[in-house]
């Protein structure tokens, strides 16, 4: 499986704004993480074919057929807010439901619509 090249560039741009590590150096694969980010407390790690959420010592790996939906909180009107409050530094929970159960990541901010896309996306491709 190539990684779409949108993916690719939503990787790449949470990078250079501080947000993870890319995995990938041009197309080629440095590690078998794509991308990998820190978290209040979690590491998120975007593979292939799927994630994993290590928090403390324990790792889960989910795949990206496993998930149901993911659920945005991200509306206009809070973006209108943020805008107007000129407060950015916060985190927002991004749902993820699975076939067993759901797993609850808390995105920051300015990190978030490139993140969820990038989620959205790379199941897309596994499912289709």
């Amino acid at each position: 499986m190539t990684i779409n090249s949108l993916v690719h560039k939503r990787m790449r741009s949470l990078e250079k704004s501080g947000y993870g590590r890319c995995g990938l150096l041009g197309e080629e694969l440095t590690t078998s993480e794509l991308y990998a980010i820190e978290l209040e407390g979690v590491r998120l790690s975007v593979y292939r074919s799927g994630f994993a959420v290590q928090q403390g010592g324990q790792e889960n790996f989910y795949r990206f057929d496993e998930i149901l939906e993911i659920v945005s909180c991200l509306t206009a009107e809070l973006c209108s807010r943020v805008s107007a409050d000129q407060k950015i530094n916060f985190s927002l929970p991004l749902k993820v439901k699975l076939e067993a159960g759901e797993v609850v990541l808390h995105i920051p901010f300015l990190a978030y619509s490139r993140l969820l896309n990038v989620l959205v996306d790379m199941r897309r491709e596994i499912v289709s």
